[in-house]
């Protein structure tokens, strides 16, 4: 599965894909999105909710802005 993920980092970041890496978890986030720029990708770590409509509109309104 770890491979699988890092080879999916790195074909994110040689297309040159701008991605928002959601998560409860501000760190699982953070850590997948560091592993995408560590591989030449741009990313942006945001903690969601995905069951809360509030904490959805607050992230799309953080990686809108970005």
């Amino acid at each position: 599965m770890a491979t699988a993920a890092c080879c999916q980092h790195d074909l994110l970041a040689a297309c040159g894909a701008r991605v928002a890496v959601l998560d409860l978890f501000e760190k699982a986030a953070a850590k997948v999105a560091g592993e995408i720029a560590a591989a030449g990708g741009e990313a942006l770590a945001v903690k969601v909710n995905v069951l809360d409509r509030d904490s959805l509109a607050a992230a799309a309104g953080s990686f809108l802005r970005s």
